[in-house]
């Protein structure tokens, strides 16, 4: 047994004497050195420090060679992290385990690394160990801090036993570096909105992301409630979410907002992610208001571009670039033509920019110019197209867009707060996939078309509106991977469903012109089946108020959002006080 060995046994007895919690540990370590003969670098030892609560005595004493310098604070109280292979302290990071680093068999394993890995062998002039159990170590190359974590260019190695009793790598990689969950537990990454985190407020919204792959699922029914931990300068929050054994995909995650409980509005203190290490600071809106935008109008055309777009002089650029122009223009080192635009907009006649329509990604038709956009942020230029109007009316109200199921076969991008409404009808014949561009009803709203084998018609309160919703609409498939919940159209509301209820259900009994969802295997009458549908509220006759009800499918009732009316039947009050919650104003 090597001289290092000897002493961490020694200082794990004298700790353990008087520690709670602790009890057997000493002897347990004791008693793997007198069977294990073979040298085992300590590791088995180590491992027992790092995993399990062991009072600051055995810590300090395991130090006691001046050379290593004073003992880190009671780690215990430390969050655990990790990059996916192994984990350790916080407090680890900074110099590592130097009793295990100096073991020679250790440094000659780090040394061989060049020479067995090649190419994928990570730079070993400057590393440290970061833990250590009975089967090997995990070390850390490059450089490593408790502050700031690993640096880029630092990588994780995992070395384990061989049959031969060597240590060889088994595993490693990039860091990206997070707090240990608990078993059964993944990570959940959170972030701000758009515009940043409301500080005005004790419900502040964030935006949560599983980390794993998930196969796309929504993370709602799997999220933990959020552990929200306020001092006078800061909010530490963190959350996980219920994982599982299933093979996913890696389709990319959604991500969906989470009301926080805090005690007190945020404030002027810091937010952050307490699931990452260093923590991760989530932006904070400038007292709620968003960055300035301001309006610009040509020939007819009213539309908000960001505060820093300004006109850019067209006198001296080519003929094809005609028309009204703002945006950022290109550096003068960039080598391309000063009238050449890295991102902005350009309002004009078809003559001049060339036809557009609800087909293209960029474009809008407003007062019979073309809006045409260039810019790489999708949400700038949804947020640009949507505010097109004619000049001297006000941009209709959008507080966001929200990913829809249409039907159980398409969905749309769906403006919140704008007075939009989708219906579908039959088709006809020589219906085929294509999209109609928005005209002008009699009451001063404008509808657009989708045709497939059904009809859906989007109504808007300006052209342009009409027709970039019209254009978001696509067909899904979700037959390989129902989702738990999903977001629905009812006509001018949108509601959050269970993934099982279709679309139209097949049941009769309600008004034709009620759009309606439920289970695809429901009754012939709709009213005695679990499903939610809109109503008009100025023909809705109830005989009881709002609220929910014990019914024969199990609760039912309905809401009131504006001049619509929600009525939900399910199986469970839960359910159906879901349903009922999440219904919002198109």
């Amino acid at each position: 047994m090597g001289e290092f060995e000897d002493r961490l046994a020694d200082a794990l007895a004298e700790g353990a004497e008087g520690a709670p919690h602790a009890g057997g540990l000493a002897a347990a370590a004791r008693s793997r050195a007198r069977v294990r003969r073979r040298r085992r670098v300590a590791v088995g030892a180590v491992a027992a420090v790092l995993a399990v609560t062991v009072p600051v005595a055995v810590v300090a004493s395991l130090r006691d060679d001046p050379s290593v310098g004073p003992p880190p604070a009671d780690r215990t109280a430390e969050p655990l992290v990790t990059c996916g292979v192994g984990s350790w302290p916080v407090s680890v990071m900074d110099g590592g385990l130097p009793e295990v680093a100096a073991d020679p068999e250790v440094r000659a394993a780090v040394e061989a690394l060049p020479a067995q890995l090649g190419i994928d062998s990570p730079d070993v002039s400057r590393w440290i160990v970061l833990a250590a159990d009975d089967d090997g170590v995990t070390i850390g190359t490059g450089a490593w801090s408790a502050a700031s974590g690993p640096s880029r260019r630092a990588e994780t190695v995992r070395l384990t036993r061989d049959d031969d009793g060597a240590l060889k790598p088994a595993g490693g990689g990039d860091c990206r570096l997070a707090v240990v969950t608990p078993p059964g537990r993944w990570q959940v990454d959170l972030a701000a909105p758009g515009g940043g985190v409301d500080p005005t407020t004790d419900r502040p919204v964030v935006l949560a992301t599983e980390r794993q792959c998930t196969s796309g699922r929504d993370p709602r029914p799997y999220l933990s409630d959020p552990v929200v931990v306020e001092t006078a300068d800061r909010v530490v929050v963190t959350l996980t979410s219920r994982g599982d054994d299933d093979n996913h995909t890696c389709v990319g995650n959604p991500s969906v907002p989470v009301a926080l409980d805090l005690e007190q509005p945020l404030g002027d203190r810091e937010l952050v992610d307490g699931g990452t290490w260093p923590r991760t600071p989530l932006a904070v809106a400038d007292d709620g208001v968003e960055a300035p935008w301001r309006t610009v109008e040509h020939a007819g055309v009213a539309v908000d571009v960001p505060a820093d777009w300004r006109e850019l002089d067209r006198t001296t650029c080519p003929s094809d670039t005609a028309g009204f122009e703002v945006g950022l223009p290109r550096p003068q080192t960039s080598g391309l033509h000063p009238c050449d635009a890295t991102t902005g907009l350009r309002v004009g006649s078809a003559a001049a920019l060339g036809a557009a329509g609800p087909h293209h990604g960029g474009d809008a038709v407003v007062a019979g110019q073309v809006v045409r956009l260039q810019v790489t942020d999708a949400a700038t230029t949804r947020r640009i197209l949507a505010s097109a109007r004619p000049a001297g009316e006000p941009a209709p109200p959008v507080d966001g867009w929200r990913t829809a199921d249409v039907d159980a076969t398409l969905v749309a991008d769906v403006p919140v707060g704008a007075g939009v409404r989708i219906d579908v009808s039959a088709g006809y014949p020589d219906c085929a996939a294509d999209t109609t561009p928005a005209r002008p009803e009699g009451d001063g709203t404008w509808r657009a078309g989708y045709c497939v084998d059904r009809v859906v018609t989007v109504t808007a309160p300006t052209q342009a509106l009409a027709d970039l919703v019209v254009a978001s609409i696509r067909p899904t498939d979700r037959s390989g991977r129902p989702d738990p919940w999903r977001v629905a159209v009812l006509g001018d509301v949108l509601v959050e469903l269970p993934g099982d209820w279709a679309s139209p259900p097949g049941c009769s009994g309600l008004a034709a012109a009620a759009p309606q969802w439920g289970p695809a295997d429901g009754g012939a009458d709709c009213r005695e089946v679990p499903g939610v549908s809109g109503h008009a509220a100025g023909t809705f006759d109830a005989a009881e108020g709002p609220g929910l009800r014990p019914c024969d499918v199990g609760y039912c009732g309905y809401g009131r959002l504006g001049d619509a009316v929600v009525v939900v039947r399910a199986p469970d009050e839960a359910t159906a006080q879901r349903v009922l919650d999440s219904a919002t104003p198109t």
